[in-house]
């Protein structure tokens, strides 16, 4: 039992191989489809509208990775209103975090508007309650798409008030919207990569980048337990383990070849002190009668003076 438990979790690694890129391949993909929308002039309006909306969803996949219901069913339309993403203020007896450029803002206009998300408990698999700013790199696409793009897309059918919809004009079903990301990945990067595939692939790339930091992980996953964390980055497996040690081991070794700081510090101060003790001797009697070298020789030991206070700081 434990040998059939114990394969089925390697080929359940190998399925995951089969569907991973590196996370700079995939963060990079809404760019070249926004380059390639604006250089074929043979789009219509609707095919570049489409291609913009693609570039948005994976920039919003890699940027905050939702699950695909959330993305599926995110409405734009005041939170009072039942919506999860609308620009609104920000509630003045909010323990919400802003980013310094909102705090600036707040501090000029405590009415300004900013782009939020606001997803309930009952709208999240675990029962979480998510509520967040959007970050500053996904607002210039959003009002862009939702300016330009969303209404060419929509049509004259009636607005589901979901951020993506279908041809139809409904809120994309679960089949619907991972066929989309796969067919994406696959066109730019040559590889079938599924919503899930990416909230792993952020996940490792989170904690390459942040060792350690799981409480990030946990909070833009929304995850209740740190256990589930853990799962999700599963891809940072031994093999990261082992690249770290040997960074680690290279950074203590080019640390050894080099004097530390303390080392460095104590050699200037002796070389100081030699540079003291040799104006001293030289500073014979006669030379208290000589205005212009007493001058200089005294402006000397407050530059060394000086030099040995900063040296002991």
């Amino acid at each position: 039992m434990a040998k059939l438990t114990k394969r089925s979790e390697e080929e359940i690694q190998e399925k995951k191989e089969g569907k991973w890129l590196p996370y700079d391949i995939l963060a990079g993909i809404p760019e070249r489809i926004r380059k390639d929308a604006v250089r074929d002039r043979t789009l219509s309006e609707k095919a570049r509208a489409e291609m913009m909306r693609d570039a948005l969803l994976i920039q919003l996949l890699t940027t905050l990775p939702w699950r695909q219901l959330n993305i599926r069913q995110c409405k734009i339309m005041p939170f009072a209103q039942g919506g999860n993403l609308h620009k609104e203020p920000i509630p003045a007896s909010s323990r919400m975090k802003c980013s310094s450029w909102a705090e600036e803002a707040l501090r000029a206009n405590p009415a300004e508007r900013f782009w939020q998300f606001y997803f309930r408990a009952h709208e999240t698999k675990a029962q979480y309650v998510a509520r967040g700013p959007l970050p500053g790199q996904l607002v210039a696409p959003l009002e862009e798409y939702v300016a330009r793009y969303r209404g060419v897309l929509l049509g004259e059918r009636p607005d589901p008030r979901t951020l993506f919809f279908n041809r139809n004009g409904r809120p994309y079903n679960r089949k619907a919207i991972r066929r989309i990301v796969v067919d994406i990945t696959m066109k730019y990067a040559k590889v079938r990569v599924k919503g899930q595939s990416i909230r792993d692939i952020w996940a490792v790339k989170w904690l390459e980048d942040h060792p350690g930091d799981d409480l990030t992980v946990m909070k833009t996953l929304w995850h209740r337990k740190i256990d589930t964390t853990l799962k999700c980055g599963a891809g940072f497996d031994e093999s990261h383990a082992a690249v770290r040690i040997e960074e680690w081991l290279d950074a203590r070794n080019r640390r050894g070849q080099e004097p530390d700081a303390s080392t460095r510090d104590a050699s200037r101060l002796s070389g100081l002190l030699r540079e003291l003790e040799h104006m001293i001797q030289q500073c014979q009697p006669k030379d208290v009668f000589n205005a212009e070298r007493a001058e200089a020789m005294r402006t000397d030991m407050r530059r060394i003076a000086h030099s040995l206070v900063k040296c002991l700081e």
